[in-house]
């Protein structure tokens, strides 16, 4: 009597359940981990993308530099004392020198470029160095000391080790050039400029030393 109220599971209807378990939770790990390797592939494709960028902005970067020295003058300059300088210095981490504004509605003038590294804050309170291309209005007298007109900064190359500037040009007593680190000479430009970017371990980016001739070097010979 006390039976024949209790309705007994069909047989087999637990294991059915079980199964539906099963293959549910299977289905929800397939799924899981599509979207996983989904989100993985983006992510690979994305850095790869950016790598591209930054190798392209490099190979940019040189050009634009390579240009820019190719078209230095030798010029002179009045200094805040009466001196006349030179208006081309060079050391083994920056050089400054004089060339043609190019594409000016102006339709001329003359620029001051300095190349050099500058260290950059970051907002988690570390830095690193970009190499920067400063340029400013020339003009033959050179400015005060305490001119504090400041220069366009264009960032070249961003996150670089380090920079390494050499020059070739004429030696006495010598038929070849030699290589320096410094250009010491006050009436001539260097028959060559070599500049070596390196790039942080680990970073994708190249820099062969990029050498220019200076145009006005070569005509000058």
């Amino acid at each position: 009597m006390t039976g024949r109220g209790r309705q007994t599971p069909a047989r087999g209807q637990e294991g059915f359940t079980l199964l539906e378990l099963v293959v549910t939770l299977g289905l929800l790990a397939l799924i899981v981990a599509a979207i996983m390797a989904g989100l993985s592939a983006g992510r690979r494709v994305w850095q790869i993308r950016s790598q591209l960028d930054e190798i392209a902005a490099t190979s940019a970067a040189r050009s634009v530099l390579g240009a820019r020295l190719a078209d230095a003058m030798p010029l002179l300059q009045q200094s805040p004392s009466g001196v006349a300088t030179f208006a081309f210095a060079g050391t083994a981490a920056s050089v400054d020198f004089v060339a043609p504004l190019r594409r000016s509605p102006a339709g001329g003038g003359l620029l001051r470029h300095s190349l050099k590294l500058a260290q950059v804050a970051l907002p988690s309170g570390k830095t690193r160095r970009n190499l920067v291309l400063e340029e400013t209005l020339f003009v033959d007298t050179a400015p005060p000391h305490d001119d504090v007109r400041a220069p366009r900064q264009t960032v070249l190359v961003e996150n670089i080790a380090s920079l390494a500037i050499r020059y070739s040009g004429p030696v006495p007593a010598s038929p070849e050039p030699a290589w320096s680190d410094t250009w010491q000479h006050k009436d001539a430009l260097p028959q060559l400029i070599g500049i070596t970017v390196v790039f942080p371990a680990g970073d994708p980016r190249r820099w062969p030393e990029l050498i220019v001739a200076p145009a006005a070097a070569a005509a000058g010979r």
